[in-house]
Parts: structure tokens; C-alpha cells; sequence
């Protein structure tokens, strides 16, 4: 039932397994309660579950990734900042739109360098931040 396309049926499943890792880990079962986590982590697609499973995890000393286990982008790159005053950046056609080259500078808003960064991810949660890393500023920090 953990693999059911049904998710009523799935989480079902999912919460039978929670439960059994819950017996397990309280019967002292650390590993095994650990195992049922595990398999009902790789089931489940409700994001309560998930979470709830993730903690449970974590308090036994395991690294969980959400944002990878949902299935989220979590590798960015941008570029910028380029001039949209008064929304003319829409019309306009800037240098990265015509050529890939992710090595390139250009120059940007208020001729500040523009070239591209990855945007960090702090957690693991499925979020990133769009503002610059603090050692590599490439347009004021503020929208």
C-alpha cells in the first residue's frame, strides 16, 4: 500500500508505518524505528507527513533533505541587476539574452557589474533567498 498511486490509500500506509517506527524507537529499537521512518519517508508525499517524519529523523540524528526529497530546484543561478525602471527592463533585450556564457560580466544598473552568482540555499527547507551573499554583492541589498 506505501507505493499505491491512491494517496488516501498511501498515506494510510504511511501512517501505519509512523506508527510502528513510533512503537519502535520507545521499545528501544532505535535502529529498526529508524528503518520504518526511513521507508515511510520514501512513501509519503503528504507534506505533513513529511514533516513530521523529518523531525523524527532529525531528533535521532539523521540529515534530511526536504527540499531534495520534494523534488524542488534547488541549484540557482541569477543574473542582474539590469535597469527596469518604470518596467522598460520588459522590452529590452540585455546581453544574457542573447548568449550563454556564465562567465560573463556585463554591465548592468547604474553601470554596476552584472554577471552571473548561485543564490545560497541556508536550509534545507524548500526556499531560497534572492538576496546576494554577503561576499559577493553584486546589487544593493535592498528591492
Amino acid at each position: 500500500m506505501l507505493r499505491d498511486p491512491s494517496l488516501e490509500i498511501r498515506r494510510d500506509a504511511v501512517a501505519r508505518l509512523i506508527g510502528q517506527g513510533e512503537a519502535l524507537v520507545k521499545a528501544g529499537k532505535r535502529q529498526e524505528g529508524m528503518t520504518a521512518y526511513r521507508e515511510a519517508m520514501a512513501a509519503a508525499r503528504d507534506l505533513d507527513q513529511v514533516r513530521l517524519l523529518a523531525g523524527r529523523l532529525r531528533k535521532l540524528g539523521e540529515t534530511v533533505d526536504l527540499a531534495r526529497h520534494l523534488g524542488y530546484v534547488v541549484r540557482w543561478k541569477v543574473i542582474g541587476p539590469f535597469d527596469n525602471t518604470g518596467g522598460k527592463g520588459f522590452d529590452a533585450v540585455y546581453p544574457p539574452e542573447n548568449e550563454i556564457r556564465l562567465d560573463a560580466e556585463y554591465q548592468g544598473k547604474k553601470g554596476m557589474s552584472a554577471g552571473r552568482t548561485s543564490l545560497p540555499r541556508a536550509t534545507s527547507e524548500p526556499s531560497i533567498s534572492t538576496r546576494p551573499s554577503a561576499s559577493r554583492r553584486r546589487w544593493p541589498a535592498t528591492p
